[in-house]
């Protein structure tokens, strides 16, 4: 996966949703990427903090239950649960996304029954530990009943899953936007190098979108058409009670055939086109806007003109001779 889980989860609505557990359970909980980078975590022991992960020799024994615990998962556990050499008990549940195992949610730093105070003992005197102080935080590690393992291994697995499944929603959100910008951009790329005009306008005929193909076909600029499109719109029609009949159908959610307009080019210079409109709707259906695409037909419809002038032409030449 391309993504970090980093990127992919409301960090701050995990962090409240931990938070909350920890204070009623008693005990810490985290999620920890493949890397060892904790991305939320609550209520850290301090004998975990600061010694055993604070002192050189203990952390290694630290790493070694971290990447127990991670192989058990990797072989397909759906929990693990692991007593480490410093003394601590934890338990870790998968995170996946997409098949693939990017990260663990841990809760632990407890004992399943009443601690061993010599090997405590023993800890503090061999690691140099301040033994006051350790014996203290050794003494606010919670100690788990086995009647509520059940229940916290079970906040675990579901809060391994949900962490996932946020994640999951969170990349098909960014792959979509992805998809959509990319699509973005070949439509874009194929407006800009049409000989059409694309455009967007409101109910009310006001212009929200001119491609930049209108200054090649009418001499103005996407920002100018956004000015001048009403007079324009409405100037020199062939036949301006069909273009409002168009329109007004296409108003009512009805797709029309293309319609001819006379338009005036910015030069002076008039312009046939040919004019293909749609509605746009909203999710509801309702019409918003109408999408159109201009096209020059100016050249074709003086060649035919030519061609149906030279075949009245024929047949004028041809009904005289007939008549000899």
């Amino acid at each position: 996966m391309k993504y970090q889980l980093s990127n992919l989860i409301d960090t701050e609505k995990s962090q409240r949703l931990l938070d909350s557990f920890c204070d009623v359970v008693g005990i810490a909980a985290a999620v920890v990427d493949l890397d060892g980078e904790v991305l939320v975590g609550s209520r850290w022991q301090k004998i975990c903090t600061d010694f055993h992960r604070a002192n050189e020799q203990t952390r290694k024994k630290c790493i070694e239950s971290d990447t127990l615990l991670a192989n058990a998962l990797e072989q397909g556990e759906q929990f693990s649960i692991y007593k480490c050499r410093n003394g601590l008990t934890d338990a870790a549940s998968p995170i996946i996304i997409e098949g693939e195992h990017v990260a663990n949610a841990f809760v632990g730093q407890f004992f399943l029954e009443a601690p061993d105070h010599d090997f405590f003992l023993q800890q503090a005197a061999v690691y140099n530990f301040e033994e006051a102080d350790y014996l203290d935080s050794l003494n606010k590690v919670p100690v788990v009943m086995a009647e509520k393992l059940p229940a916290i291994l079970n906040f675990l697995t579901t809060f391994a899953e949900m962490v996932a499944g946020m994640g999951m929603d969170r990349l098909k959100q960014i792959e979509a936007a992805e998809t959509l910008k990319e699509s973005e951009a070949i439509f874009r790329t194929i407006i800009e190098h049409s000989n059409e005009m694309f455009y967007i306008h409101d109910t009310e005929h006001v212009l929200t979108y001119a491609s930049p193909t209108s200054e090649n076909l009418l001499g103005y600029t996407s920002e100018e058409m956004m000015i001048n499109w009403t007079n324009l719109a409405t100037d020199n029609p062939i036949n301006q009670e069909g273009v409002r009949f168009t329109e007004k159908a296409i108003l009512t959610g009805k797709k029309q055939a293309p319609y001819l307009l006379e338009l005036q080019k910015k030069n002076g210079a008039l312009v046939l086109l040919e004019i293909d409109e749609s509605p746009v709707k909203d999710v509801s259906g309702k019409v918003v806007a109408i999408s159109g695409a201009l096209r020059d037909v100016t050249e074709q419809k003086k060649t035919q003109q030519k061609l149906l002038k030279s075949e009245k032409g024929f047949r004028d030449l041809f009904d005289s001779i007939t008549d000899l």
